[in-house]
């Protein structure tokens, strides 16, 4: 016994030291959303109307980015050893995130701003000035570095466009730009799809893969797929089409690029596939829905009742003439609605 109490004090003991070193060689710590960085740290400076911003020697211009992702710190720098947020403590060794710099206003912005709140991750910086007055102002900023990238993106000029399925994690189509516009475009009408298509993201990378430009959508309607031009359907940008599409209902008619390609389409069908098998993807496999709503219909409405059916005609030939009519008439009941089952079922699978 004692033994065993000395080999948890021990480990206890050698815990507490690795936790001591590991928060030692933390460079920076978070508490109550406040940082605590060197002096050397950089500060956030601004123009006078806040459509450029100055941090850590660059430049961030104000861009329509809405359409637009990038990645973290260290996903670019590659001396930044790691990254690590848990537990309130965020480690970058010899950079600071720029969601957690400080920033410092001009004494003729002072008089007018209220706060300033600043996110991103030093590509992409989303900027809200509050004022004094109750207004307030939002900007998306692009790294001086990064114009050019923005340029080549929005004109799609990146042959390679990725396909993402979302589920599983890189679930992904890699795709020639050829494949997706090598037929013209036609115009399809949508009512018929309304509510039975599922569409995923299509997105251009930077050859470094830091910023990514999402440009349009794979469509599927009746096992066809299809690729669906933002610029093509005068799709104004919006942020949160990143991360819901675009809504059939919104149209009447599409422009879209039918995909024929024999090696694509097998891919795609595979990713699909793999989306379905994950997760919550299996509810939107309409074949799959259909079978199991046919078996559970079938199951409710037509074994039950035909099992009541043959146990109430059974005991209505044995029993007594008392309980006869009363089992006769469940007989009856139960036999009318298989019916009607049958025929509702003849109905359904002809529309």
């Amino acid at each position: 016994m004692k033994k065993f109490i000395y080999v948890v004090v021990t480990v206890l003991i050698l815990s507490l030291s690795l936790s001591v070193v590991s928060f030692a060689a933390t460079s920076v710590t978070v508490e109550d959303n406040k940082i605590f960085k060197s002096e050397h740290a950089p500060v956030i400076t601004f123009s006078d109307d806040f459509k450029t911003l100055y941090y850590n020697g660059h430049t961030y211009y104000q861009k329509d980015l809405s359409m637009f992702e990038s990645y973290i710190v260290t996903d670019y720098y590659p001396d930044a050893d790691y990254y690590e947020d848990y537990d309130d403590v965020i480690s970058t060794d010899d950079y600071d995130v720029i969601y957690f710099a400080d920033y410092k206003l001009t004494e003729e912005q002072e008089k007018y701003v209220s706060s300033v709140d600043v996110s991103g991750d030093d590509i992409i910086v989303f900027l809200t000035v509050r004022y004094k007055d109750g207004t307030s102002l939002s900007l998306e900023l692009l790294r001086d570095d990064y114009l050019d990238d923005y340029e080549k993106l929005t004109a799609e000029k990146f042959n390679k466009y990725e396909i993402d399925f979302e589920y599983p994690y890189e679930n992904v189509v890699n795709v020639d730009r050829k494949f997706l516009f090598e037929n013209e475009k036609e115009l399809i009408n949508v009512e018929s799809y309304r509510y039975d298509y599922l569409c995923f993201n299509v997105y251009i990378h930077t050859d470094d893969g830091t910023l990514s430009y999402y440009p349009g959508l794979l469509y599927i309607l009746d096992d066809e797929f299809y690729y669906f031009s933002f610029e093509e359907n005068n799709v104004e940008p919006d942020y949160d089409y990143s991360y819901y599409g675009i809504d059939l209902e919104n149209f009447s008619e599409v422009y879209v690029h039918k995909i024929t390609n024999e090696d694509i389409i097998t891919q795609l069908k595979e990713a699909e596939q793999t989306y379905y098998e994950d997760d919550f993807g299996i509810f939107e496999n309409d074949e799959l829905a259909n079978s199991i709503s046919y078996f559970f219909l079938t199951l409710i409405f037509g074994v039950v009742p035909g099992i009541v059916f043959v146990v109430s005609l059974v005991f209505a030939i044995i029993k007594k003439k008392t309980y006869r009519k009363l089992l006769f008439a469940v007989c009856g009941f139960t036999l009318a609605e298989i019916i009607t089952f049958i025929i509702f079922m003849i109905v359904a699978s002809i529309k």
